[in-house]
Order: structure tokens, then sequence, then C-alpha cells
């Protein structure tokens, strides 16, 4: 399987990073590329519509990487931390960016809306625990990111209530992503 990893947070030593390690185990024939968006030059979405138009994006930065990437990938994995109920803002700035994709697929249809054996992964952490649906405004953001791709499978590991130094004794209790 070709697996992309794309890493949202800015600590690329935290909590985030520190269960993605731990629950990550990739096939031995898989093929795996990551990114941390914190190293990247992303231009953010300006609304201009030209990918409405051209089904191209006017800015030609590091999201061009991430376009191809993104096309190759047979499971698309994003990490990220949550911040204020939603992803981090380097994750939100890439989201923004794939409104080319969006538009490619919903708008000029020049993909098929479903990629057939395509899959993805949010992985997230949170220092809070959820009680009452406080995480949704990580997971509609992260469906539309999905549907981008041509993404139906999907699923949300999130592991909150990480603050105080919780995160070994809350990571204990998740399994791996591949087993």
């Amino acid at each position: 399987m070709k697996i992309l990893v794309i890493h949202g947070s800015p600590r690329k030593k935290g909590n985030t990073m520190k269960f993605f390690q731990k629950i990550f185990n990739p096939g031995s024939g898989d093929e795996v590329r990551s990114f941390s968006l914190v190293d990247l030059d992303i231009h953010p979405c300006t609304g201009c519509l030209a990918c409405f138009e051209k089904g191209e994006c006017i800015f030609q930065d590091d999201m061009v990487r991430i376009y191809e990437e993104t096309r190759w990938a047979d499971q698309i994995i994003f990490t990220t931390p949550v911040y204020f109920n939603t992803v981090s803002s380097y994750m939100k700035l890439m989201m923004d960016r794939f409104q080319r994709d969006y538009a490619r697929r919903f708008i000029l249809k020049l993909e098929p809306k479903v990629e057939a054996g395509k899959s993805g992964i949010l992985l997230a952490t949170a220092g809070s625990v959820e009680r009452h649906h406080e995480f949704d405004g990580l997971r509609f953001p992260a469906d539309l990111m999905f549907k981008s791709q041509g993404i139906r499978d999907y699923r949300v590991i999130l592991l909150d209530d990480v603050d105080e130094g919780r995160l070994e004794e809350r990571m204990t209790s998740q399994k791996k992503l591949y087993t």
C-alpha cells in the first residue's frame, strides 16, 4: 500500500507525533511518504476561485507537492493536535487549498467523485475531554478534506484527555493502526 502521512502539528516532538509513532505500524510491503506542514511554504487560499474555472490553483508553492502525493497515495493519514476544538492552523491552511481538488471533482468533474480503494485516517490529540461533541469542529472539516480527495472510507482516531502529562497513560488503551 502507498501511504501518505501529513503531520499538521507545529511541534514535531509533541503529543500528536508521540501518539502517531506509538500506533503507526505499516506492513513490510507498504511504501510510506510523509510531510510535516510546519516545514512547507503554503500560501493561504484567497478565495479567487481560479480553481473553479481552470481546475488549478494560482499559487505554485509546496502545496503542488501535496497535490501530487495525495494522487499517488492509496491511503492518506492526517495528524493534528486539536486547537480550539478544530485542526491546527497548519492543517487548516492546507485544507483550504484542497478547494482546488474539490473544484476538480465536484464543480468541473475532472476527477471521479470517489476513488475506489482509497482510504484515510485523521489522527488527533486533544488536551481536554470530549463530553458533548466539542470536537465536531475537527470532524466536519476533516470530512470535507477527505471528500476533496475522493475518499469516503476514512476514520477519525481521537486521543483526548492528554493534558497534565496523561499522554502515556491514555496511549496504552489504543491499538495499532495496522496489525
